[in-house]
């Protein structure tokens, strides 16, 4: 009996002590995996300075930026040259901001409103504002350079652009029409660019894409746009295939549950690879038990109807 006794106290002794060997290894093999993986991060570097500084560079307003999938793309901000604000892009190639190009030195008037989309390869396309016009410029490939700007609409305001990973990019803007305006776009593919065939919006003699209503537009991987605007105190929504609108047009606002709406503006939208699902978000002023109040709402486009009003989550719905 006491030999036995002896022999489970032995057992359970190296039973211990290897449990501890294999905890010391893995206490050590985690140690090394931290220490690999800390070895690979990246290393904080000092901020690289694009241009400036300088009092003539505009404020962020009028800066923007766009990174394609392939990590190519560029920054777009304003700049005085001799007094006159015009257009700057700063390309991003292997990881590197490139000294500023001027993209609209060919126009004598004033730029404003920039916008810039990035595709693979190198391709690069920029929107601007020029005497109240909208003019477009870009390149195609890298290595090449900028094209001359050139006019797309007159009595233009409020560009909007986005590009799917396939190089189709769509550009949203408006433009007066008589008392009013209208909500435009324009479809580009394989280095050209044309305007679709009607107006998005519901009537031409009201403020549609004016003001905190300006036009926004989500390109799908699908080839098709969700464009969104202000109109009329609503939020409305439409799809473009190329250069046709959809026949159909939605109303993505709508009053919450227990409240009156009394206007809808600020609307932002986002998608996938499929165009049939998309998210539109928007501010929403409206009177809940006699007190007036705005909310971040948001609704998402199925389809061609909305599912539902919904605060965003993590977010107060009102503001």
């Amino acid at each position: 009996m006491q030999a036995a006794s002896r022999g489970a106290v032995a057992h359970r002794g190296a039973a211990a002590r290897l449990a501890l060997a294999l905890a010391a290894a893995l206490v050590t093999l985690l140690a090394a995996s931290a220490q690999a993986a800390a070895q690979q991060q990246p290393m904080p570097t000092s901020p690289i300075t694009i241009d400036g500084p300088s009092g003539v560079i505009s404020t962020p307003s009028g800066l923007a930026l766009s990174i394609a999938r392939d990590g190519s793309g560029g920054l777009v901000y304003l700049k005085q040259v001799g007094g006159v604000q015009h257009v700057f892009v700063s390309l991003l190639q292997g990881g590197l901001f490139q000294a500023p190009v001027e993209v609209d030195a060919a126009l004598a008037g004033a730029s404003s409103q920039p916008v810039i989309a990035a595709g693979d390869g190198g391709l690069l396309l920029v929107g601007f504002i020029n005497g109240a016009g909208l003019y477009v410029t870009g390149r195609t490939s890298r290595g090449a350079t900028f094209s001359p700007p050139a006019p797309l609409a007159s009595g233009a305001l409020n560009p909007a652009i986005s590009i799917t990973d396939f190089g189709k990019a769509y550009l949203a803007f408006t433009v007066a029409d008589g008392p009013g305006h209208d909500v435009r776009t324009a479809y580009y593919y394989g280095g050209r660019w044309a305007l679709e065939s009607a107006a998005l919006n519901a009537t031409s003699a009201d403020d549609a894409g004016t003001g905190s209503g300006a036009p926004q537009v989500a390109a799908a991987g699908d080839g098709v746009a969700i464009v969104v605007w202000g109109e009329g105190g609503h939020v409305l929504s439409r799809r473009v295939w190329a250069t046709s609108p959809s026949v159909v047009l939605e109303q993505a606002d709508a009053p919450p549950s227990g409240c009156t709406e009394v206007s809808a503006d600020e609307p932002v939208v986002g998608t996938e690879g499929d165009s049939s699902y998309a998210q539109v978000a928007f501010r929403e002023l409206v009177t809940c038990n006699g007190q007036q109040q705005s909310r971040v709402l948001a609704n998402r486009l199925h389809g061609s109807i909305y599912d539902g009003l919904e605060a965003p989550a993590g977010l107060s719905d009102s503001s």
